[in-house]
C-alpha cells in the first residue's frame, strides 16, 4: 500500500535511442483504507522526461593559394572549421604543425565563442619563404555538450618549383679568312624541374637558327630536356656573337639564358721593301748592301717567316728586330730588318721574296725589286 507521504522509485533502462524522445510515464492506484477498497474511482498521474539525442560533428576545410609558386615565395593558408552536427562545440583548438594559426578565428563566431552547429569559423596563416615541397595537415578538435571530443583534419600541398634554364654555343672553328663560313652549334638545356614554354632563340649575328632535335614533339622545354640548333653565317670580320634563349615557367615567369662565342676573321699580310745602299757601282771593284724590311700589315701573327733573294741566297743575314719584340713571331706593326753584301759584277735587277704562315697555316709572301747599275768608265785622249 502507498501510504499517505510514501515516495516508491522505479526504474527503466531504454533500448538505444537514435533521436531526441520526450518519454511520458503514467502510475494508477486504487484509494483504500489500507485493509479494503473504498470503493472510490481509480487515481493516476503523469510525467514526461525529454532525452536529446545529439549527433556532434566537426569538419575542416584547408586550403592553401598559391599552390604552386617558386622557391622563396609566401604562401596563405586558409582554415574553415564548421559544426556539421546538431550539438554546440566548445574548446576549440586547430593545430598546424607548419603553419599555427591564431587561437581565436578571424571570422564566423557569432560572439558567443561556441561553435554553434551550421556555424563556419576562418581562420589563415601565412608561411614566408618557402623554399621546398610543402604537403602539411592540420587538425581540429572541439568539446561536445557530453564531453565528448569530435575532431577532423584536412591537408593542403604547395609545389615549389625551381625552374631553370641553360644554353650553350659553339663553332666549327674560331679563326677564319674573311668571307669564310663558320657553323654554330647551340644547345638548349631544361635541368629544373618544371616545363618550359614559349622558348624564342635568338643568335644577333646569325639568321636562321635551325632547330636539330631534342624536343619529344610537345614543344615544350621539359625538365632534363636537351634541345639543339644549328646556323651557318659568312663572315667578314671579329665577331662575338650572342645566343640569347627566353622562355616561361609554369608562374608565366620569364627566363633568359645567354651564351656568345668568339670568331677571329683575320686578314694576314707580309710586306717586304728592299733598298740597296747605291744603285750605281764600278765593277768588279764595288759591293752592294741590300737592306730588306720585312713588316706585317696584316692583323694576324706570322710564324715561320723568312726571305730569300736568289741574288744573295747564302749570305744573308738577321732578322735585326728593329720595331717590336724578339721572338719567333712577326706580330702586327713589327718591322724585322734583314741585310746581304755582294759584288755586283753585272747589270742587276734581283728579286727579293718575304714568306711567313699565318694562324691558320696559311702562306702569305710579298716581293720587291732593286736594280743595280755597272758602269766601267774610260777616257780617251787623243792629241795631234
Amino acid at each position: 500500500v502507498l501510504e499517505q507521504g510514501e515516495t516508491w522509485t522505479y526504474t527503466c533502462t531504454s533500448v538505444a535511442l537514435n533521436q531526441d524522445t520526450i518519454n511520458t510515464a503514467r502510475a494508477s492506484g486504487t484509494p483504500s483504507t489500507g485493509l479494503s477498497p473504498l470503493g472510490l474511482e481509480d487515481v493516476s498521474d503523469t510525467d514526461s522526461a525529454e532525452v536529446s539525442v545529439i549527433r556532434p560533428g566537426i569538419a575542416l576545410e584547408k586550403s592553401v593559394s598559391p599552390v604552386l609558386i617558386n622557391a622563396g615565395e609566401d604562401v596563405v593558408y586558409t582554415f574553415l572549421v564548421s559544426n556539421t552536427g546538431d550539438d554546440p562545440l566548445t574548446n576549440i583548438i586547430l593545430t598546424d604543425p607548419n603553419c599555427q594559426p591564431g587561437p581565436t578565428p578571424d571570422s564566423g563566431d557569432n560572439g558567443n565563442g561556441i561553435l554553434d552547429p551550421g556555424e563556419t569559423w576562418s581562420y589563415s596563416c601565412t608561411l614566408l619563404n618557402v623554399t621546398v615541397d610543402t604537403p602539411n595537415t592540420a587538425s581540429v578538435v572541439g568539446t561536445d555538450s557530453k564531453g565528448g571530443n569530435p575532431t577532423d583534419s584536412d591537408d593542403a600541398f604547395v609545389d615549389v618549383i625551381n625552374p631553370d634554364l641553360t644554353v650553350s654555343k659553339v663553332a666549327d672553328q674560331t679563326v677564319v679568312y674573311a668571307g669564310d663560313s663558320v657553323t654554330y652549334s647551340y644547345t638548349v638545356n631544361n635541368p629544373g624541374d618544371a616545363s618550359l614554354t614559349v622558348v624564342v632563340i635568338l643568335d644577333n649575328w646569325c639568321s636562321p637558327v635551325t632547330y636539330v632535335g631534342g624536343d619529344d614533339g610537345n614543344d615544350i622545354l621539359d625538365p632534363g630536356e636537351t634541345w639543339n640548333d644549328t646556323c651557318t653565317t659568312i663572315l667578314q670580320q671579329d665577331t662575338t656573337n650572342v645566343f640569347t634563349v627566353s622562355a616561361l615557367d609554369p608562374l608565366q615567369q620569364p627566363l633568359q639564358d645567354q651564351a656568345s662565342e668568339d670568331v677571329d676573321v683575320i686578314n694576314p699580310a707580309i710586306h717586304v721593301v728592299k733598298s740597296a745602299d747605291r744603285n750605281v757601282v764600278q765593277s768588279p771593284d764595288d759591293t752592294v748592301v741590300y737592306t730588306y724590311e720585312v713588316t706585317n700589315p696584316g692583323d694576324d701573327p706570322l710564324v715561320n717567316v723568312g726571305v730569300s733573294d736568289p741574288d744573295c741566297s747564302t749570305i744573308i743575314s738577321g732578322p735585326v728586330y728593329s720595331v717590336g719584340n724578339s721572338d719567333s713571331t712577326l706580330e702586327p706593326g713589327e718591322l724585322w730588318t734583314y741585310t746581304c753584301t755582294m759584288p755586283v759584277l753585272a747589270d742587276t735587277t734581283n728579286v727579293v721574296t718575304a714568306s711567313g704562315e699565318d694562324s691558320k697555316g696559311g702562306p702569305v709572301s710579298d716581293t720587291d725589286t732593286e736594280t743595280v747599275n755597272v758602269v766601267d768608265p774610260s777616257i780617251n785622249v787623243v792629241k795631234n
